[in-house]
């Protein structure tokens, strides 16, 4: 090894980064010191037959005449590579083998001893004056500019201020809002109550009314043990926080973006509870989404994604210092912080252009007017979400919800992952390297897969803390078993360990009590069946959870302004798995029959379900039945000849799926009477196809309207009629009601 360069001559020669290496460590880089190299110091290559000098003669080597070194050794033999190689190798390990608090204090040593000669305060302490030059609101110069990015190029120089900014952030008292994340999960949980509950123990419930979030399903669990209650306690209390957790309980990266994304709309009480509920890590299935508040929730969600993300770095960075410092046989349980892998949150959203709202809106929290945030692959990001040159540009027939949801590049199969460091984004991570995970239903179960193939991975989705979904509504409408699928491989124990840290595992984790950590946020229009059996199977928080829901006073039958005879016919069923048998017996037997001898045609039948779909086709094309369809699968010439055919009468029935609906939301002119196979799962739908029909004077006595419904459609009923209107038709013998035209 060569001997360190004296310090009055040692930055002559030396480029930007070997200064700040000299300024920061106290020696020049190892790439500068003295070796032993091969014969000549000069680059020339020796003429051919000429025979090498064995001797070895010393040179420095500069960064600019790094390719001499590289050339010397590819023109050494093969006994000399190994020997600088591995003189190479130690200089390497003996620099990651310092210890970081130690070169972190004489940086602290340095940037104090400039402080203190600029201005005449008294107070010596490297760490204190480091505090103030963080604290200070002014911008950052270039020079200072300059040095973050190269400190950002050394991951372990930025997690050790990290930590020390951390170290003073727990510090604080935090007033009379908790720490729920060390409540939540450096709980262990006793081995009875988490068999228990791994067994699928239902939790007791409880129903009240929240000021302005309407009727709240509240679960908890009765025994819980006395490890558990003094969270449970604090959980029950968050309501009452108000606002204290903006001010105490958010990391201080957050502060300033939420103060200025809120300064122009201050947070109304209602979004301030709901984020406490959320803050608390308790499950939540929010009901009652619309598109007016839609952007106050992604604000929520991604502040709280955010939040648990920072706060488990900073966990795990202060917890490196210290075992570096300290050095233990044993890491303590104190300090066991990690999971199987690093991604923690999981974002599920249906369209691209929503994942491009979401990471909008995590830049702007990150962001802080006096720091530069750097992110990566920005610009690739904006190429590949950013609007979709296909879509339309201002939609003015399409109603006001179609127009915001499908704004933008509605492609539903994506997925992309989020490394959040000290002011640095980095998009497009390896999964196993992010911190948040930003998917479609579709694009990750391209991912995991099905039993038996070869290239399947979900080991991603075992460490995951927090799962929010949002739109889950529209999920029905891609492919809901895509999203039961991701659910079901959520915290499973991984196949690999993937350079996991054995030593600071939680016990939860290494247990496969994960489930019962994770915190899930559902986040829907209405609380359709699916989406409770989805919450009821696979959400098993310890913490308990809350449903939110709005109550079904009035039905969207109030929004049919055409002058139409509205009938309803019950379906029996002997059984749940008989019902599609029996729902079609009955239409054929009934209703079809009605329909083929009317002569004027005009005729549409709305089927929601694609499989009903299907049967319903193929008993028309074995019956030689005239009739047209418009489904997803048809194609845009198919769809402008079907829509012609049905405007001027050419076939006498027009078979429409909801999902075609869904995504087209096409005017159907030239409909006289329409049939509701099974009600839509979109009650809005429901109104606007019956404003469709015809208002010409003379086929007023043409246009009918006929539903069929079962004891399962309960919640599409109530919908349609609201709740009560739904109960009594339900408790009513007959199986007939019509609702006369006004």
């Amino acid at each position: 090894m060569g001997k360190k360069k004296k310090s009055s001559n040692a930055a002559v020669g030396l480029s930007g980064y070997e200064r700040k290496h000299l300024h920061d460590f106290g020696e020049v880089h190892p790439l500068n010191d003295t070796f032993e190299a091969p014969s000549s110091t000069t680059t020339r290559r020796p003429a051919s037959g000429a025979k090498k000098h064995p001797s070895k003669v010393s040179f420095k080597s500069t960064t600019k005449r790094k390719p001499k070194v590289q050339e010397f050794q590819a023109e050494s033999s093969d006994e000399e590579r190994p020997d600088y190689a591995q003189k190479m190798m130690m200089i390497f390990a003996r620099r990651k083998q310092r210890q970081l608090m130690k070169s972190y204090e004489k940086v602290l040593e340095v940037h104090g001893q400039k402080r203190k000669a600029a201005s005449d305060s008294a107070d010596g302490d490297a760490k204190r004056v480091c505090e103030d030059e963080a604290s200070s609101a002014g911008p950052p110069t270039s020079e200072d500019k300059d040095k973050e990015d190269i400190d950002l190029s050394s991951e372990d120089e930025a997690e050790a201020v990290w930590s020390s900014d951390e170290e003073k952030d727990d510090a604080t008292p935090s007033g009379s809002c908790p720490n729920y994340f060390s409540l939540h999960f450096e709980n262990t949980l006793p081995d009875s109550l988490a068999k228990s509950l791994l067994a699928g123990r239902e939790p007791s419930t409880k129903g009240y009314t929240s000021a302005g979030l309407g009727k709240v399903e509240e679960r908890t669990y009765s025994d819980v043990s006395e490890s558990s209650e003094e969270f449970l306690s604090h959980t029950k209390d968050s309501q009452s926080v108000g606002s204290a957790a903006f001010d105490t309980d958010i990391s201080k990266e957050l502060r300033g973006g939420w103060s200025q994304m809120t300064e122009r709309t201050s947070l109304a009480c209602t979004w301030q509870t709901l984020f406490n509920q959320m803050n608390a890590y308790r499950d939540i299935v929010y009901g009652e989404r619309t598109h007016a508040d839609s952007e106050s929730i992604r604000r929520l969600y991604c502040l709280h994604a955010l939040n648990h993300v920072l706060k488990t770095r900073h966990r795990i960075v202060k917890h490196n210092a210290k075992l570096k410092e300290s050095q233990p046989d044993e890491v303590p349980d104190t300090m066991r912080d990690q999971g199987w892998t690093r991604p923690k949150v999981l974002l599920l959203v249906p369209f691209r252009h929503s994942a491009v709202q979401i990471v909008q809106t995590m830049l702007c929290l990150l962001q802080d007017p006096a720091e530069k945030l750097l992110v990566g692959h920005r610009k690739r990001f904006f190429q590949e979400f950013g609007d979709d040159s296909d879509s339309d540009d201002e939609k003015p027939n399409k109603s006001v919800d179609f127009r915001e949801m499908f704004t933008g590049n509605s492609d539903d199969n994506f997925r992309i992952g989020l490394s959040v460091q000290r002011k640095v984004v980095r998009l497009y991570s390896d999964f196993y390297s992010s911190d948040i995970i930003i998917a479609s239903p579709l694009g990750l179960r391209t991912i995991i897969g099905a039993p038996g193939d070869r290239k399947r991975d979900f080991d991603f989705l075992s460490s995951v803390e927090v799962a929010i979904v949002d739109q889950v509504d529209v999920f029905l409408m891609q492919n809901w078993d895509h999203t039961r699928q991701i659910f079901d491989h959520l915290n499973l124990r991984p196949t690999k360990l993937h350079d996991a840290d054995i030593t600071r595992l939680r016990h939860w984790s290494i247990n496969e009590w994960s489930r019962l950590y994770r915190q899930t946020v559902i986040i829907s229009d209405s609380l359709f069946p699916e989406l409770k059996s989805l919450a009821r199977k696979s959400c098993h928080n310890y913490a308990g959870g809350l449903q939110y829901h709005k109550p079904l006073t009035q039905g969207a039958v109030q929004q049919v302004t055409a002058n139409v005879q509205q009938k309803f016919e019950k379906v029996k069923h002997s059984s749940i798995v008989s019902e599609p048998q029996d729902r079609f017996q009955y239409f054929v037997d009934m209703v079809l029959p009605g329909l083929v001898k009317d002569s004027h045609g005009h005729i549409g039948i709305f089927v929601p379900l694609y499989f009903d779909f299907v049967r319903l086709r193929n008993h028309f094309k074995q019956n030689d039945i005239d009739f047209i369809q418009l489904c997803e699968y048809t194609s845009n010439s198919d769809v402008s000849r079907n829509r012609s055919y049905l405007f001027h009468g050419r076939a006498q029935i027009t078979l429409i799926t909801e999902r075609y609906y869904f995504y087209k939301r096409h005017t159907l002119r030239g409909l006289h009477r329409l049939v509701f196979y099974q009600l839509p799962r979109f009650g809005k739908f429901y109104p606007e196809l019956i404003n469709m029909l015809s208002l010409d004077a003379d086929q007023l006595d043409e246009r009918k309207v006929c539903t069929l419904y079962s004891e399962l459609d309960g919640h599409r009923l109530a919908q349609v009629l609201g709740e009560r209107q739904a109960k009594k038709m339900f408790s009513n013998r007959q199986h007939v009601c019509v609702l006369d035209a006004e």
